[in-house]
This record gives structure tokens, sequence and C-alpha cells, in this order.
């Protein structure tokens, strides 16, 4: 549990693709570990996996939020340099994730994609929230928060999270 507890705490943190494929292979390595004393081990290792999809999103929501929420990017850093920041990263995560956990097959793979979904609107919300709360009333500032606004709903588009018709007209 420990060792569970120290590899989930790497994922909080900046990690590039290959450390996040180090410690889901280490995780993934420590639940066969645990599959040994289990009886119904395919059920089981679905509930592993499933866990460990949740985990690794938790995990990287807290490094999402740590550099990238509103209360200390208000005074550190403009808007826009926050929307880039926060696209960035929301499709860091998803990248990730999808390298990761896509690679399964059907059912488990189905599973991680609803779960990604979820996520991903969850974080839109979150943005179109901050957007709202910190756009400027100067029309400037407002074109140039929807230009980059847009880019950011259309990218995710790339991965199947297209939000454009969310942003504020």
């Amino acid at each position: 549990a420990d060792l569970r507890r120290h590899l989930l705490s790497r994922l909080r943190v900046s990690v590039t693709m290959p450390e996040c494929l180090e410690v889901v292979t280490a995780i993934r390595r420590l639940n066969s570990i645990d599959l040994e004393t289990k009886k119904s081990l395919e059920r089981t290792h679905e509930a592993m996996e499933y866990q460990l999809c949740v985990d690794f999103l938790e995990a990287r929501d807290v490094w999402l939020d740590s550099r990238s929420g509103r209360s200390s990017l208000v005074q550190d850093e403009p808007l826009l340099d926050a929307i880039e920041r926060y696209r960035t990263r929301v499709f860091e995560v998803a990248t990730q994730f999808n390298a990761i956990f896509r690679a399964q097959a059907s059912s488990k793979s189905e599973s991680a994609q609803q779960l990604l979904a979820l996520w991903m609107t969850r974080r839109v919300q979150s943005f179109l929230k901050l957007l709202k709360t910190e756009l400027a009333e100067d029309a400037a500032s407002i074109r140039d928060a929807l230009e980059a606004s847009i880019f950011f709903a259309s990218s995710m588009g790339r991965l199947g999270a297209d939000f454009t018709a969310l942003l504020p007209r």
C-alpha cells in the first residue's frame, strides 16, 4: 500500500510520458502480485485496472491544479497565458491517459474511455467557469481570450472533446 501511494505521488508532479508508463507499469506489477491471492482473477483484474485509471486521473488532477489553479494565476500571469497552460496540461494528461490505457482490449478500454470522457467534461466545465470569472471588460481582451479558448476547444477535438459550442458568445 505504501509503495502504491508513493508511485501515485510521482504522478502528482510534472512527469514525461516514459515516467508515466514506468509508474503505471510498476502499479500493474503490484496489482498482479495481489491477483495471485485472489480467486476471481478476471473480474478482480478489471476492477484493479479501473481503479488504476481513476487513481491516474486523480493524481494528474493534483498536478494540473497545482500550478493552474486560478487563485495563484490571477496575480501571477495574464489570462491568455493561463488559458494556454491549462490547454497544454489538459491535452497532455488526456494524451498520456490514452497512450497508457487505450491500448487494452474492448470492454476495459470502453470503461477507460468513459472515465476519460467524464474527466474531460469536468475539466471543460472548470475551464468555462474560470473563463467567465476572469474575463476582462474591454473588447480586445475578450476577443483575445475567445480566440485562445476557441483554439483550446478545437484542439481538444483531436481527443473527441471539442467544446467550441459551449464557449460564451
